[in-house]
Protein backbone atom coordinates (compact mmCIF):
# COMPACT_ATOMS: atom_id res chain seq x y z
CA UNK A 1 0.00 0.00 0.00
CA UNK A 2 1.26 3.78 -0.79
CA UNK A 3 0.32 7.05 0.58
CA UNK A 4 1.52 10.14 1.09
CA UNK A 5 2.41 12.22 4.11
CA UNK A 6 -0.50 14.25 3.67
CA UNK A 7 -3.06 11.37 3.51
CA UNK A 8 -5.45 11.99 7.02
CA UNK A 9 -4.14 9.22 9.54
CA UNK A 10 -7.62 8.32 10.09
CA UNK A 11 -8.06 7.19 5.63
CA UNK A 12 -4.98 5.02 6.10
CA UNK A 13 -5.78 3.30 8.87
CA UNK A 14 -9.11 2.53 7.32
CA UNK A 15 -7.45 1.22 4.56
CA UNK A 16 -4.98 -1.45 6.64
CA UNK A 17 -7.24 -3.07 9.39
CA UNK A 18 -7.98 -5.97 7.36
CA UNK A 19 -4.61 -7.30 7.58
CA UNK A 20 -3.37 -9.28 10.10
CA UNK A 21 0.47 -7.73 9.54
CA UNK A 22 1.43 -4.22 8.64
CA UNK A 23 4.82 -3.52 7.92
CA UNK A 24 6.22 -0.03 7.53
CA UNK A 25 8.69 1.84 5.85
CA UNK A 26 10.37 4.56 8.02
CA UNK A 27 12.37 7.92 7.15
CA UNK A 28 13.58 10.72 8.56
CA UNK A 29 10.54 12.52 6.81
CA UNK A 30 7.51 10.18 7.94
CA UNK A 31 8.53 8.35 11.17
CA UNK A 32 6.45 11.03 13.20
CA UNK A 33 3.51 10.33 11.47
CA UNK A 34 4.38 6.32 11.53
CA UNK A 35 4.55 5.91 15.33
CA UNK A 36 1.24 8.08 15.13
CA UNK A 37 0.43 5.03 13.12
CA UNK A 38 1.47 2.22 14.81
CA UNK A 39 -0.29 3.45 18.09
CA UNK A 40 -4.06 3.99 16.31
CA UNK A 41 -3.41 0.90 14.72
CA UNK A 42 -2.92 -1.43 17.93
CA UNK A 43 -5.38 1.12 19.58
CA UNK A 44 -7.71 -0.22 17.11
CA UNK A 45 -7.13 -3.69 16.99
CA UNK A 46 -4.30 -5.04 19.00
CA UNK A 47 -4.21 -8.62 17.54
CA UNK A 48 -2.71 -6.40 14.04
CA UNK A 49 1.47 -6.75 13.93
CA UNK A 50 3.12 -4.01 13.26
CA UNK A 51 6.52 -3.90 12.39
CA UNK A 52 8.89 -1.56 11.15
CA UNK A 53 11.81 -0.70 8.84
CA UNK A 54 13.87 1.69 6.65
CA UNK A 55 17.37 3.64 7.72
CA UNK A 56 15.40 5.73 10.03
CA UNK A 57 14.75 3.19 12.79
CA UNK A 58 16.96 0.10 11.39
CA UNK A 59 20.13 1.90 12.59
CA UNK A 60 19.06 2.97 16.48
CA UNK A 61 16.31 -0.47 17.13
CA UNK A 62 16.71 0.40 20.77
CA UNK A 63 14.98 3.71 20.55
CA UNK A 64 12.11 2.92 18.16
CA UNK A 65 11.63 -0.98 18.92
CA UNK A 66 8.98 0.52 21.93
CA UNK A 67 6.54 2.17 19.31
CA UNK A 68 6.73 -1.27 16.92
CA UNK A 69 6.42 -4.67 17.86
CA UNK A 70 9.07 -5.44 16.34
CA UNK A 71 11.69 -3.85 13.72
CA UNK A 72 14.18 -4.99 11.49
CA UNK A 73 17.60 -3.67 11.18
CA UNK A 74 19.13 -3.59 7.54
CA UNK A 75 17.97 -4.40 4.72
CA UNK A 76 14.79 -6.42 3.69
CA UNK A 77 15.00 -8.47 1.10
CA UNK A 78 16.65 -11.74 2.94
CA UNK A 79 14.94 -11.28 6.13
CA UNK A 80 11.15 -10.65 5.41
CA UNK A 81 10.63 -13.97 4.06
CA UNK A 82 11.94 -15.77 7.07
CA UNK A 83 10.55 -13.10 9.21
CA UNK A 84 6.56 -13.63 7.65
CA UNK A 85 7.26 -17.62 8.17
CA UNK A 86 7.97 -17.06 11.68
CA UNK A 87 5.03 -14.90 12.18
CA UNK A 88 2.88 -17.13 10.99
CA UNK A 89 4.62 -20.37 12.82
CA UNK A 90 6.00 -22.20 9.63
CA UNK A 91 9.03 -21.83 11.37
CA UNK A 92 10.23 -21.26 15.03
CA UNK A 93 13.52 -19.44 14.95
CA UNK A 94 13.10 -15.68 14.99
CA UNK A 95 15.76 -14.13 11.74
CA UNK A 96 18.61 -12.48 12.82
CA UNK A 97 18.19 -8.74 12.85
CA UNK A 98 14.57 -8.76 14.50
CA UNK A 99 14.49 -6.48 17.33
CA UNK A 100 12.30 -6.66 19.71
CA UNK A 101 11.32 -5.11 23.42
CA UNK A 102 12.96 -8.26 24.73
CA UNK A 103 15.63 -7.89 22.50
CA UNK A 104 16.27 -4.32 21.08
CA UNK A 105 19.60 -4.41 20.20
CA UNK A 106 20.37 -6.39 16.98
CA UNK A 107 22.80 -6.75 14.25
CA UNK A 108 21.72 -4.83 11.34
CA UNK A 109 21.64 -7.28 8.05
CA UNK A 110 22.78 -6.69 4.66
CA UNK A 111 22.79 -8.31 1.04
CA UNK A 112 25.73 -10.12 0.09
CA UNK A 113 24.95 -11.16 -3.52
CA UNK A 114 22.86 -8.20 -5.32
CA UNK A 115 22.38 -10.23 -7.99
CA UNK A 116 19.09 -11.94 -6.00
CA UNK A 117 17.18 -8.85 -6.12
CA UNK A 118 14.76 -8.85 -9.43
CA UNK A 119 13.98 -6.03 -11.10
CA UNK A 120 10.29 -4.53 -10.33
CA UNK A 121 9.98 -1.91 -13.54
CA UNK A 122 7.27 -4.57 -14.63
CA UNK A 123 5.26 -3.41 -11.55
CA UNK A 124 4.86 -0.19 -13.14
CA UNK A 125 1.98 0.95 -14.94
CA UNK A 126 1.60 3.44 -17.73
CA UNK A 127 -0.02 5.68 -15.60
CA UNK A 128 2.83 5.17 -13.17
CA UNK A 129 5.56 6.06 -15.57
CA UNK A 130 3.88 8.84 -16.59
CA UNK A 131 2.66 10.62 -13.20
CA UNK A 132 5.38 9.27 -10.37
CA UNK A 133 9.28 9.45 -9.79
CA UNK A 134 10.18 6.04 -10.76
CA UNK A 135 13.14 4.80 -8.05
CA UNK A 136 16.53 2.95 -9.28
CA UNK A 137 18.92 1.85 -7.69
CA UNK A 138 22.46 0.56 -9.73
CA UNK A 139 24.61 0.52 -5.74
CA UNK A 140 24.11 0.54 -2.03
CA UNK A 141 26.47 1.90 0.55
CA UNK A 142 28.78 5.08 0.82
CA UNK A 143 32.28 5.70 0.31
CA UNK A 144 32.47 8.38 2.79
CA UNK A 145 32.24 8.44 6.40
CA UNK A 146 30.36 12.02 7.35
CA UNK A 147 29.65 11.65 10.97
CA UNK A 148 26.38 13.59 10.19
CA UNK A 149 24.66 10.95 7.99
CA UNK A 150 23.07 7.20 8.47
CA UNK A 151 24.92 6.11 5.08
CA UNK A 152 28.33 6.13 6.87
CA UNK A 153 27.57 3.73 9.29
CA UNK A 154 27.50 1.03 6.49
CA UNK A 155 31.25 -0.10 4.91
CA UNK A 156 31.83 -0.21 1.43
CA UNK A 157 29.87 0.44 -1.58
CA UNK A 158 28.43 -2.95 -3.52
CA UNK A 159 27.58 -3.03 -6.96
CA UNK A 160 24.42 -4.53 -8.81
CA UNK A 161 26.09 -7.12 -11.57
CA UNK A 162 26.01 -5.18 -14.93
CA UNK A 163 23.33 -7.72 -16.30
CA UNK A 164 20.77 -6.37 -13.59
CA UNK A 165 21.62 -2.83 -14.81
CA UNK A 166 21.64 -3.57 -18.66
CA UNK A 167 18.20 -4.96 -18.37
CA UNK A 168 16.77 -1.86 -16.09
CA UNK A 169 18.53 0.27 -18.75
CA UNK A 170 17.22 -1.38 -21.68
CA UNK A 171 13.89 -0.84 -20.59
CA UNK A 172 14.38 2.38 -19.59
CA UNK A 173 15.44 3.43 -23.16
CA UNK A 174 12.34 1.76 -24.73
CA UNK A 175 9.84 3.34 -22.19
CA UNK A 176 9.25 7.54 -21.41
CA UNK A 177 9.11 8.44 -17.63
CA UNK A 178 8.04 11.30 -15.68
CA UNK A 179 10.97 11.18 -14.58
CA UNK A 180 14.28 8.59 -12.99
CA UNK A 181 15.79 9.13 -10.11
CA UNK A 182 18.43 6.93 -8.86
CA UNK A 183 19.20 6.24 -5.30
CA UNK A 184 23.14 5.55 -5.23
CA UNK A 185 24.75 7.23 -2.51
CA UNK A 186 27.39 8.81 -4.75
CA UNK A 187 26.64 7.46 -8.51
CA UNK A 188 30.08 8.65 -10.03
CA UNK A 189 32.23 6.56 -7.19
CA UNK A 190 33.38 4.52 -10.09
CA UNK A 191 33.88 7.41 -12.55
CA UNK A 192 34.76 4.52 -15.83
CA UNK A 193 31.28 3.11 -14.97
CA UNK A 194 29.65 6.79 -14.26
CA UNK A 195 30.47 7.23 -17.64
CA UNK A 196 29.20 4.25 -19.41
CA UNK A 197 26.29 4.48 -17.72
CA UNK A 198 25.90 8.30 -18.94
CA UNK A 199 26.40 7.21 -22.40
CA UNK A 200 23.77 4.68 -22.58
CA UNK A 201 20.94 7.13 -21.08
CA UNK A 202 22.55 9.82 -23.51
CA UNK A 203 19.72 9.35 -26.09
CA UNK A 204 16.57 8.83 -24.50
CA UNK A 205 13.87 11.62 -23.77
CA UNK A 206 13.29 11.03 -19.93
CA UNK A 207 14.65 13.52 -16.84
CA UNK A 208 17.03 11.95 -14.33
CA UNK A 209 18.44 12.75 -11.04
CA UNK A 210 21.48 11.66 -9.09
CA UNK A 211 23.75 12.30 -6.90
CA UNK A 212 27.24 12.46 -7.41
CA UNK A 213 30.93 13.90 -5.76
CA UNK A 214 32.77 16.82 -7.97
CA UNK A 215 35.55 16.32 -9.13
Amino acid sequence: KEFTIKDKIESIINNLLNYEVIGLSCYIWNIEIMIELAKKIKETNPNIIVFAGGPEVGYDTPEFVQYFDYVMSGEGEEIITPFLDYLSKKSMEMPVGIATIENPKVTPQYVKDLSIIPSIFDMYSEEDKQNRIIYVETSRGCPFNCSYCLSSLEKGVRFFPKEHTDEIFNYIKSNTFKCIKFLDRTFNVNPNRFIELCKTLEHTNNTYQFEIEPS
